[in-house]
């Protein structure tokens, strides 16, 4: 693929990769984690060479033993997964790639997979990506994988056995997102799957939205990928230069459901979002007007969030939303304003602004429990590290990571969710509804808060 995703020289290749990493730097030096995984485009570096720079530059501080790449299938009759059998390397312009053949004969080995050469050849899901992984992680060996006509649930089973192989693996989940007519409608399209990527529906992508749909579901499908947060580092549209359709690029860094997830810096930006917007409901009684494409990408990932405001150590207010669909930022700007002028605890209480303090919760997607009996539930629970979400019979309840704090042991805590949604503390049915919660809090100090002009 030399030529068509990236250049065939290999002193303007070099150049070219270290280009676009260098114009992504800055992004890349606020990240606090390493992420599990990344979801990047791979139309190639005279494409969307920024929007993939964007992805891999996530991984700069990454040290894995193996990099697994995953890409679907060009040719519609594939079907199975294909893994590299008869070759230790990869050659791409004045380098080598040594390939992991021990992992690859272990996925033939159990049957997950099987060895097809051609299945390799001018492959882009997989060649587009390999200049990034031999400048950022030159000694890392890796396993290209093609998928193609499969279940999801294959994918998911071959995910999970690479990653329970001793050391740290890295995944690279190969995808473009669709093509229209225009840029507008590419636009429109673009939104919709992030959507999906962002909100942990990826058994819903199609191939129409995404080249990888397959990919992505069996990632979001398997333990490795069970409640992992994905956070917008990337997107573009591009027009190709003969006319055709107007083709769509994100990118994704995917972290572990537990852990700091913002890039350094966002933390405040966010806080100081929820200061403005209970400022403004507190002297205005509104929330302020939100213009989210005036932050940063990650701060418009769809996510869920709850805010909760204090005065004197003491709970005043709280608001929260489950299931993400706004951009982090309003998400949390109407969290915060619903907090200060609807919750029964805040109204008319008109707290003095500068004993007010903010805390804000950032939900990963919720994981629906499905339990056979109480012990199984409370099993499931980790003390200090998960919530709990209850629906049964129209109530509604939930119960943060952060209420262990006064609840230290998990059969006070499903009790105190069954009271906060009016039910028996000792209520099971047949209906109900359990999602398991992980989440991120960031907390602001007392201080003064704005007041909107």
């Amino acid at each position: 693929m030399a030529g068509r995703v990236f250049p065939e020289d290999p002193l303007e290749l070099a150049r070219t990769v270290r280009d676009w990493l260098a114009r992504t730097a800055p992004m890349a030096d606020r990240l606090v984690a390493t992420p599990r995984a990344v979801i990047a485009p791979h139309a190639g570096l005279p494409v969307c060479g920024a929007v993939m720079a964007g992805a891999w530059s996530a991984t700069r501080d990454a040290a894995p033993d193996r990099i697994v790449l995953l890409a679907a299938a060009p040719m519609p009759d594939f079907t199975g997964i294909a893994v590299p059998v008869h070759h230790g390397a990869i050659e791409i312009p004045g380098k080598k790639l040594r390939i992991d053949r021990d992992a690859c004969r272990a996925l033939i080995r159990s049957g997950r997979a099987h060895g097809r050469e051609a299945a390799f050849e001018a492959q882009p899901g997989i060649d587009a990506h390999l200049p990034f992984a031999r400048f950022l992680h030159p000694r890392v060996p890796v396993v290209p994988l093609v998928v193609g006509q499969v279940a999801p649930a294959r994918i998911a089973a071959v995910i999970d056995r690479l990653d329970r192989l001793p050391g740290q693996t890295l995944f690279v989940l190969s995808s473009d997102l669709g093509r229209a007519g225009t840029a507008a409608e590419a636009r429109r399209l673009q939104a919709r799957t992030a959507a999906l990527i962002e909100t942990g529906q990826g058994a819903r992508l199609t191939p129409d939205a995404a080249s990888g749909a397959l990919v992505l579901a069996g990632w979001q499908g398997s333990q490795a990928g069970q409640g992992c947060r994905a956070l917008r580092l990337g997107h573009a549209v591009t027009h190709p230069k003969g006319g055709g359709p107007v083709s769509g690029h994100g990118a994704w860094a995917v972290y572990p459901p537990q852990g700091a997830l913002l890039p350094d810096g966002l933390s405040e930006v966010l806080l100081d979002v929820a200061r403005r917007a209970v400022g403004s409901g507190l002297s205005r009684g509104t929330a302020p007007h939100m213009r989210p494409d005036s932050y940063a990408l990650p701060l418009r990932t769809l996510m869920a969030s709850a805010v909760t405001l204090t005065a004197g150590g003491t709970c005043i207010g709280s608001a929260a939303t489950l299931t993400p669909h706004l951009p982090l930022v309003a998400d949390v700007a109407g969290n915060a304003a619903r907090a200060a002028l609807r919750d029964p605890r805040a109204t008319g209480r008109a707290p003095d602004p500068q004993a007010l303090g903010i805390e804000i919760d950032l939900l990963g997607p919720a994981t629906p429990l499905e339990m056979p009996d109480e012990a199984a539930l409370l099993a499931r629970l980790v003390p200090g590290e998960t919530g709990l979400a209850l629906s049964d019979a129209g109530r509604h309840a939930m119960l943060l990571p952060s209420a262990w704090a006064e609840l230290d042991d998990p059969q006070l805590f499903v009790a105190a969710l069954r009271r906060k949604a009016g039910l028996p503390p000792d209520h099971w049915s047949a209906t109900q509804q359990i999602r398991l919660l992980h989440a991120e809090r960031l907390v602001a100090p007392a201080e003064a808060l704005p007041v909107a002009a």
